[in-house]
């Protein structure tokens, strides 16, 4: 065999063998015919640039969600490390799966829309390098879920034109967190949807307590009769609960006293 020849052919063995014998860690040896000699790089290098690059936010699996929080989200990008830190606005997302550089996994957080039936805010996630990337408006909170019906009112007459309205607070978003306003009425009519709004109101003084909280009020009325009590609830994105229970109440049932006075020749209703 030409002694040129022989020289390109074991220098292609010895490539082929140490690249097999080296890839797997990270090290190959490479040649060229017409070089003296082979050189030595690290392919793990480029683990290595990447491992100090931001992070690259691409997309979320959902982009919004009530402001109640709790949907399961996964965020996809590139060069996310383990042990990144997610946000939704300025609320940090607990816990947050590292799955790969690619692909974080999280429960959306909470966040309040305030007197609005939408917000949207930014998703950042940051590196415990602290390199970082934000998705701009990346996630939107709703307000859509009205206050839960109040199933317990209850209207007590407690003496002359007075009477306790005693219920269970429900709640903004169904029966969690803290309402905005009650709208408590009273009519002489059976009291429906259709008729709720041009009953009599009655103000609610202080504002709601949160949901499971008892709440009591004492009212004065102008007149005692027998009267129909219902309510309704707001939060502060304005969406109103379904009508309460309506709470028909008889303040002179049979046998008792109504506060009659009698004088020779006449009987008087006080």
């Amino acid at each position: 065999m030409n002694v040129s020849l022989w020289k390109v052919f074991t220098r292609t063995a010895v490539f082929a063998i140490t690249a097999s014998l080296f890839c797997g860690c990270g090290l190959v040896w490479w040649g060229a015919a017409g070089v003296g000699g082979y050189m030595l790089f690290d392919a793990s290098s480029d683990d290595d640039d990447d491992a100090s690059r931001p992070p690259v936010i691409s997309g979320l699996s959902v982009t919004q969600g009530q402001e109640i929080g709790g949907l399961t989200v996964t965020v996809s990008g590139e060069s996310f490390q383990a042990g990144c830190r997610l946000f939704f606005g300025t609320t940090e997302s607990s816990p947050v799966t590292f799955h790969n550089a690619w692909l974080l996994q999280a429960i959306v957080p909470p966040h309040d829309t305030g007197s609005v039936t939408s917000v949207s805010v930014d998703v950042k996630v940051t590196n415990p390098d602290s390199l970082e990337d934000v998705l701009a408006g990346g996630f939107t909170y709703l307000d859509t879920i009205p206050p839960a019906a109040v199933t317990d009112l209850v209207v007590v007459h407690t003496g002359g034109n007075d009477i306790q309205v005693t219920f269970t607070a429900p709640g903004d978003n169904g029966v969690l967190g803290t309402a905005f306003d009650y709208d408590l009425r009273y009519s002489p009519n059976l009291l429906d949807d259709a008729n709720f709004g041009s009953a009599s109101p009655l103000t609610w003084n202080g504002p709601p307590n949160p949901a499971g909280t008892p709440e009591s009020a004492s009212f004065t009325l102008l007149s005692m009769d027998n009267l129909n009590f219902a309510l309704k609830i707001t939060d502060n994105a304005g969406n109103v609960s379904p009508l309460s229970n309506v709470f028909s109440l008889d303040p002179f049932p049979p046998g008792a006293a109504r506060g009659f006075t009698a004088t020779p020749g006449s009987v008087q209703d006080q």
